[in-house]
């Protein structure tokens, strides 16, 4: 009996995970839409392929839970890469032009802070 509620218990959360919560859908759009914005900026190399993996899995957690708990898990991912050496804080875009590699910088933080803003939505 404990083991058959404990499955359907199971059951639920994993029901109401994947459950589509139309009150964060803007966000959701618009944290893609950051990632696919910050994933074109970065360049081809090994460090950027390797935040790519990061942003890759934030997109998954939001587009596979399209809720508060996709959030979440996408807002605990992003606070995860913050922080300490050869964190993204540490990133950035190298450019053989001064101007031109303080411009995509630029762009890069607009897009980080937009992502931030809108995954921290589901902490309000």
């Amino acid at each position: 009996m404990l083991t058959t509620l404990k499955k359907w218990l199971l059951r639920q959360d994993l029901h109401e995970s994947h459950t589509i919560n139309p009150e964060f859908a803007f966000n959701i759009k618009r944290c893609v839409d950051s990632i696919d914005a910050i994933c074109d900026l970065m360049p081809s190399d090994q460090t950027s392929d390797g935040w790519r993996v990061h942003f890759a899995n934030i997109r998954h957690s939001l587009e596979s839970m399209p809720n508060e708990h996709g959030l979440n898990k996408a807002f605990q991912t992003w606070q995860s890469m913050q922080g300490g050496m050869g964190s993204w804080n540490d990133y950035y875009i190298p450019h053989p032009d001064q101007e031109t590699m303080r411009e995509l910088n630029d762009t890069l933080q607009q897009h980080c802070a937009t992502l931030h803003q809108h995954l921290s939505i589901g902490k309000q």
